[in-house]
């Protein structure tokens, strides 16, 4: 049985009355605030995890989507002898009007979704003022056993599990995580102001700890939010200069590019 487990961090556009409207059994919601110590809110999230009952938790943000090579997210899991999965994650690319495709992605939708492929270079890159943040590779997110779980890190991109866990890693080489960062100039603005206060809420994160976001921060205050966002946009020949530059490439050749490294999940040293 699917289960799901979500953590609402005060959202204020319906997205709560609509999670109201499926909880039960197997749709969990955790109630949380931007006012609610990290800390906090990771070990709540990560005790919630450890209750469940499935064979893997796939840990993903909302605007996150699981592109899997031959479109079994279940199967592509049950062939991983890790406890623990790091999946690649790929920024879409917008094109003049925003995203391609109707999220989520479909399967017959990956031949023409096309993701970023540019390394991120550092921990946190200086972006000049003709630069876009959507244009870099974002860290990985995960995929972890629920009942070896301990412990989730900053950004859930990776976790601790418990003493005596078999802790090997292993890097995905069949599911790739889409991230719809933007999608409308609102939306975006909408999730700035959100992020703003969270910032202003929370004391002690670490310095390199959303990197962006304090960029996109930085930007919103000095009335340049909507100037990053145009530059998102491309035209048809900006992204297919792009695409023989090798700096961007659809979902399916991304697939195919991880499945022709191996057969089976490469390690990680």
């Amino acid at each position: 049985m699917d289960e799901f487990i979500v953590c609402d961090l005060g959202s204020e556009d319906g997205t709560r009355e609509f999670l109201s409207e499926r909880e039960g059994a197997a749709f969990r919601v955790i109630d949380s605030s931007i006012a609610e110590p990290v800390e906090d809110w990771r070990r709540r999230n990560a005790a919630a995890i450890g209750q469940s009952k499935a064979d893997w938790a796939l840990i993903l943000d909302a605007d996150e989507f699981p592109l899997v090579a031959g479109g079994d997210l279940k199967q592509a899991l049950s062939r991983v002898e890790a406890n623990l999965l790091r999946i690649p994650r790929h920024n879409m690319v917008l094109g003049e009007q925003g995203l391609p495709v109707s999220l989520p992605p479909s399967l017959d939708d990956y031949a023409k979704l096309d993701l970023y492929l540019t390394p991120l270079a550092g921990h946190r890159p200086q972006l000049g003022p003709t630069d876009y943040w959507l244009k870099l590779v974002p860290a990985p997110k995960l995929a972890v056993r629920p009942q070896m779980l301990a412990a989730l890190h900053a950004g859930t991109h990776s976790a601790t599990l418990k003493p005596g866990c078999d802790d090997r890693r292993v890097m995905s080489q069949d599911i790739v995580l889409a991230h719809a960062a933007l999608s409308t100039y609102p939306r975006f603005a909408r999730k700035i102001d959100h992020v703003r206060d969270m910032f202003r809420l929370q004391e002690g994160l670490p310095e390199g700890f959303a990197w962006h976001w304090r960029r996109w921060a930085d930007l919103a205050s000095r009335g340049e939010l909507e100037d990053e966002f145009r530059r998102s946009c491309l035209p048809a020949h900006q992204i297919e200069t792009l695409r023989e530059r090798g700096e961007v490439a659809s979902a399916a050749a991304v697939l195919t590019s991880l499945a022709d490294k191996g057969a089976r999940p490469k390690a990680l040293a």
